[in-house]
Order: structure tokens, then sequence, then C-alpha cells
């Protein structure tokens, strides 16, 4: 023990560790159940943790552009994303397996950001939605456009993305904000 912090499987000093152990990541999410929230809060911890990820790398924002302030619509939640080059992948926490409002804005932000809604009903298919999420992060491409002329408008402009082959499925954002020059 050092710095009076140890840990709870080895007993040695943790103060340079920068990892939970296995154990601590199973106790988190077994805190979770009966919470008030317990789908959202084994959502956020198993994409987290289970795949080896930040919260960085697991949503592509910095805390500098996520706004706790105000409240902004639907179609300004989509323009932020689509500015900050942000695909969106969900998972809803719906388990009444009605279509409600919430599942709409989630298919919506999905698809118009490239990503993709997942709706498990229940806690135990959490595990295969971050699966096929995990799935889609490992074998993304991406694809570098440049319109000729540049457009430096500061606008948004669509653009579609179609294969030659029929059996493929593109995913992909319907468009980009030119810059501002």
């Amino acid at each position: 023990m050092m710095n009076g912090r140890k840990t709870g499987n080895t007993g040695e000093d943790d103060s340079d560790r920068k990892h939970l152990t296995g154990r601590e990541v199973e106790r988190l999410i077994e805190a979770t159940k009966g919470s008030r929230n317990e789908a959202r809060d084994r959502c956020l911890l198993l994409l987290i943790f289970r795949h080896g990820l930040r919260v960085s790398e697991a949503c592509r924002l910095k805390l500098d552009q996520v706004d706790t302030e105000s409240r902004v619509s639907r179609d300004q939640a989509l323009e932020m994303a689509q500015k900050a080059d942000v695909v969106i992948y969900a998972i809803s926490t719906n388990i009444t397996r009605e279509d409600s409002e919430g599942d709409k804005v989630l298919r919506y932000l999905t698809e118009e950001t490239g990503g993709q809604a997942f709706f498990p009903f229940k806690i135990e298919d959490l595990d295969q939605s971050f699966e096929n999420i995990a799935n889609e992060l490992r074998h993304q491409y991406n694809i570098f456009y440049r319109p000729e002329p540049l457009k430096t408008d500061g606008l948004f402009h669509p653009v579609t993305v179609k294969p030659k082959r029929k059996d493929l499925v593109v995913r992909a954002r319907k468009g980009y904000y030119a810059p501002r020059l």
C-alpha cells in the first residue's frame, strides 16, 4: 500500500494504474442492476469497457463540443453532428416494442450521419448490439470527396454514395457542410 491506495486484487500500489481490472468492470456493470437508468448505464459501460474504447473514441466528441446547457431541436442536433463530422451509433433503451418518438429521433440521427440504431428489447440483448457496433467500427472505410469547384459557402451539400455491386450495404453521411472562407 502506497499513498493509501491499493488494488482489491493484489494489494499493490495502483496510483499509476490507468485501467480498471476485469473484476472492477464487472462490479461497475453489476452496480447498474435495478437502477433508474439501468439499460442506459449498462449500455455506456459495456460500450466503453467491453470493447476497450475511451469515451472520445466511442463518440468522437471532445468535451468542448458537448453542449450540456442549452436545449436544441432534432435538426439542430443533426447539424451540430454533421458539422463535427460525427457518425452516430445508438442503442435504444425502449423496451416497449412500440416505436417511440425517441426511437424515431435515434433512427433519424443515425441514418443521416451514416451510423445505425439498434433496438434490443431486453437487457440481455445489449451485448449483441455492442458487438454489432464494434463490428461496424472495425470494418469502416473512409471515402474522401472534394467537389470541383471547391465550395466555401458554409452550407450543407448533399452527397450520395452508390455501390456498383447490389449486394453491398452502404451507410454514409447524407452530405457535408462546406467550410466558410
